[in-house]
């Protein structure tokens, strides 16, 4: 859609590629601090093809703390903690980094210290000077016409203010001022109708008018989902499930997905392992009860399995109910397992066993399931696949009644639609980054 591609276009040309030259600056500086007479042509081009990896690594931080992206973390707090959060990461990175060097041929490793200040106060800089400059300028039009009466509820999403876009509701009446307004301005502007819309021929007539002066008309369903990054569910039929909900049963994709996933099982395990003693004396200090927890969940195909996590309730809690986010069940250990997603590492034995993957639809209780299948159209459609350990619906809703389940499952949707490698690359690193420094954010 042209407006998603005009903003990566902005995203680009004003933070990423910017990024990647203060990247540089920043490694100039460090040198000039550190070698103020020079230094030879080999030591420089280690140096040069070292933070090269390390501001590589940088970027993809940047992009999983949406950093990288006009229209998110705008107030300053935001931004400046995200990228400290990257900046923190990265140089944990950096430093593993820089001691699998052979012979350790780059020294000291203050170096890198400096560097990565330099890195992260001229990134700040920027993004201070660029968000303000493009605050206003860089919003879009957005005019949705005759959506009220059919898309109420979401109208009142959209009546929120809406990072990098101006939103007006319409009327088929409203057109002929801004046929007018094409004449006099040069603004992008965008039109959102209703799905399959009925209009008159004067109306058709006046949006052929627009579109000639450069207007782009879209799908009500479309830009929903452009925008919020989930599937409108209102008109969802068999027909939008054949055509965009496919099963991981052929390609190269579900090969490498399984290949990661029993890597990443493996390094999981070895987290546990090391952590177990710990975080079980802290659980039976806590009230007694039992370390693990076990209960049956739904896999690929609504097959049921046994998920294995760290107990975080009271003992003698029972394990087929709602939980909320802030469940006073929750022992202040359990809290302290949750917030960190250690609770959730004796998975590493379902993921190895395939039950489950490492990013997917989270796996739901066998009797919720029951429930909202009765309740939300098309909920088992979130079984096409192996659940994950980390999902995209996970970042955005907590689900802890039905309601908040009918939302989950339109970014349950959007995942099984839009599934793929770089998706899933997305998905881990914004997954770090809410775990480690942007919950609450």
């Amino acid at each position: 859609m042209l407006f998603a591609k005009k903003n990566q276009f902005l995203n680009l040309f004003l933070l990423t590629i910017p990024s990647l030259v203060l990247f540089g600056i920043s490694l100039k500086l460090t040198m000039l601090l550190w070698y103020p007479h020079g230094v030879n042509e080999k030591d420089l081009l280690l140096h040069i093809q070292l933070f090269s990896i390390i501001g590589l690594t940088w970027i993809a931080l940047y992009y999983g703390f949406d950093v990288l992206d006009l229209y998110t973390n705008r107030r300053p707090n935001q931004f400046i903690r995200a990228l400290i959060g990257v900046h923190f990461i990265g140089l944990i990175v950096a430093i593993v980094f820089f001691y699998l060097q052979p012979n350790f041929l780059l020294t000291p490793r203050r170096f890198l210290f400096v560097d990565s200040l330099f890195a992260l106060l001229l990134s700040i800089v920027w993004q201070i000077i660029i968000r303000s400059l493009t605050k206003n300028s860089a919003r879009q039009h957005v005019y949705l016409v005759n959506i009220e009466q059919t898309y109420s509820e979401q109208k009142q999403e959209l009546s929120k203010q809406l990072p990098g876009y101006n939103i007006h509701f319409i009327t088929e009446k409203d057109l002929l001022s801004l046929t007018e307004k094409t004449h006099r301005s040069h603004q992008e502007l965008l039109f959102v109708v209703p799905i399959n819309p009925v209009f008159s021929a004067q109306t058709l007539e006046l949006f052929a008018h627009l579109h000639a002066h450069g207007a782009t008309f879209v799908q009500f369903d479309h830009f929903y989902e452009t925008l919020f990054r989930r599937v409108l569910t209102t008109n969802l039929n068999d027909w939008w499930m054949l055509e965009h909900i496919q099963r991981d049963t052929i390609g190269l994709y579900p090969i490498v997905k399984r290949v990661l996933d029993i890597l990443f099982a493996l390094l999981i395990a070895i987290l546990f392992f090391l952590t177990f003693p710990f975080i079980a004396l802290l659980i039976k200090l806590s009230d007694q009860g039992k370390i693990f927890f076990t209960q049956t969940r739904l896999s690929v195909n609504g097959a049921p399995f046994t998920i294995y996590k760290y107990r975080t309730m009271r003992a003698g809690t029972p394990n087929n109910t709602w939980t909320a986010d802030h469940d006073p069940r929750v022992t202040s250990v359990g809290r302290f397992l949750r917030t960190t997603r250690l609770d959730e590492l004796p998975q590493w034995i379902n993921i190895l066993r395939g039950d489950m993957s490492l990013i997917g639809p989270r796996p739901e209780q066998a009797g919720i399931v029951e429930q909202l299948r009765e309740e939300i159209p098309y909920f088992e459609s979130r079984h096409a696949i192996r659940p994950g350990l980390i999902g995209w619906a996970q970042l955005h809703v907590y689900a802890g009644t039905a309601a908040e389940s009918k939302q989950k499952l339109q970014y349950d949707l959007y995942y099984l639609k839009h599934r793929s490698f770089l998706f899933d690359v997305e998905i881990l690193l914004k997954t770090i980054a809410h775990v480690f420094f942007l919950q609450g954010k």
